[in-house]
């Protein structure tokens, strides 16, 4: 198999991370999520906390402040936009590595310019993320929702402060799936299909 990069942009409670899970394990590929991200850029060199520290938040400023006159000026500006270059740094070594599925961090974005690459975006209504939520934080049904919308204004901020871009915006990715009435495994043929149809894997 040729080297092929998934990367899986994701709203709470759309089954992200488990997606990326069961492709890492039909294709045998390694599948980078936070804590594994931490743990893979030791390897290449780089301290564990430039992942640590940020948890797909956008901390004050971001690129989209780039050119903006106060920003030069805020005390956190420097560290947060480096903390993000390093992140990304740890990311194009990671992928050209090996094969592998990423989960996050703007990695559609950081690895665009990759050959063999299928960015994907999952989501699903409402209901069905409060559903999956309730169950899976053993909260009710107005926690859940809360937990969505926070989690997800942090990973839309982080994302759009970031890359310029708009978070969950289907031209922002190649594939968007929504997972209502997807279960994980149909969801992680679907993406591995798409690749074996791009010519990425055999």
């Amino acid at each position: 198999m040729s080297r092929v990069i998934f990367t899986i942009g994701r709203q709470y409670g759309a089954g992200g991370r488990t997606v990326a899970a069961e492709i890492g394990r039909k294709l045998g590929i390694p599948v980078y999520d936070n804590e594994l991200l931490t743990e893979a850029a030791k390897e290449f060199g780089y301290s564990p906390d430039i992942f640590k520290k940020r948890d797909e938040k956008h901390h004050l400023f971001g690129l989209s402040r780039l050119f903006s006159t106060q920003a030069y000026n805020a005390p956190n500006y420097m560290g947060d936009n480096m903390l993000f270059e390093m992140q990304s740094k740890a990311i194009q070594d990671i992928a050209t590595k090996s094969s592998c599925v990423i989960v996050g961090r703007c990695a559609d974005y950081v690895l665009r310019n990759e050959k063999n690459l299928v960015s994907a975006f999952l989501t699903a209504s409402m209901p069905v993320k409060v559903e999956r939520i309730k169950k899976r934080l053993e909260v009710d049904e107005k926690t859940a929702r809360k937990i969505i919308e926070r989690k997800e204004s942090s990973r839309k901020n982080y994302y759009n402060g970031y890359t310029l871009g708009n978070w969950g915006e289907s031209s922002s990715y190649k594939i968007c799936l929504n997972t209502d009435e997807l279960d994980i495994e149909a969801c992680a043929d679907i993406l591995i299909d798409y690749a074996r149809k791009a010519g990425f894997v055999e």
